[in-house]
C-alpha cells in the first residue's frame, strides 16, 4: 500500500502543482465580453492569465507540501523521498515544462469559446485524454502497445507520467535531458 500512496501523492502533487485550469476563465472572459478590456490594454491576454494561474500554483504548491510533511511526520513509510536530492531538482524542473504544456492546451481549449460559445464538452474530452494519457488512470508501461504508441506521441505523458517517474527514480539520467527536449518540443508546436 506504501508504493501506491506514494504514487498517489506524486500525481496529485503534480496536478496541483503543474495543471493549469485557465480555459474556465478564458472561457468566461469571451462568453461574458471581459475579454474585451484585455484586448485594449498593451498587456498580453495570454501571459496576465498565465501569471495568474503561477500566482494560484505558489498557493497550492504551498499547501501540498504543507500537508504531505504532516502525512511524512505522522506515517514516514508512506512517503518515499528520492535518494538523490538532485531528483528532487529535476522533478521540480521538470514541473515548469509540465505547466507551461497543460496552459498551453488549456487556453487553447479556452479560446475556442469564440467558435463553440459553450466548450464545457471540449474541455471535458481533454480531460478525459489527458487522465488517460498522462498514466494518472494506469502507468503508460502498461498500457498495450498500440495505445503506448499514441500516449507517447501525445504531449500528454509530460502533464503527469513523465515527472512522475523521475521522482521515483524510473527516469534518470540522460533519459531526463530527453524527455525535457521533447516536453521543450512540445511546447514550441503548442505555442
Amino acid at each position: 500500500p506504501g508504493i501506491m500512496l506514494m504514487i498517489w501523492f506524486t500525481f496529485a502533487f503534480i496536478a496541483l502543482a503543474a495543471h493549469s485550469h485557465v480555459s474556465r476563465v478564458t472561457r468566461m472572459d469571451i462568453m461574458e465580453g471581459g475579454i474585451n478590456q484585455w484586448l485594449m490594454k498593451p498587456i498580453n491576454y495570454y501571459l496576465q492569465n498565465m501569471c495568474r494561474e503561477i500566482g494560484y500554483k505558489i498557493i497550492s504548491i504551498f499547501l501540498t507540501l504543507t500537508v504531505t510533511l504532516i502525512v511524512y511526520v505522522a506515517a514516514p513509510e508512506y512517503i518515499r523521498v528520492p535518494e538523490s536530492p538532485l531528483t528532487v531538482v529535476y522533478f521540480l524542473l521538470f514541473l515548469i515544462p509540465a505547466f507551461i504544456i497543460s496552459h498551453l492546451t488549456e487556453f487553447f481549449i479556452g479560446i475556442t469559446s469564440f467558435w463553440l460559445g459553450e466548450n464545457s464538452a471540449a474541455s471535458n474530452i481533454k480531460h478525459m485524454i489527458n487522465t488517460v494519457m498522462n498514466g494518472e488512470l494506469a502507468p503508460l508501461h502498461f498500457f498495450p502497445t498500440f495505445l503506448r504508441t499514441i500516449a507517447i506521441a501525445l504531449p500528454f505523458q509530460y502533464l503527469g507520467y513523465v515527472p512522475a517517474q523521475i521522482f521515483l527514480e524510473n527516469i534518470t539520467g540522460l533519459n531526463i535531458g530527453k524527455h525535457a527536449l521533447f516536453a521543450l518540443v512540445w511546447i514550441g508546436i503548442l505555442g
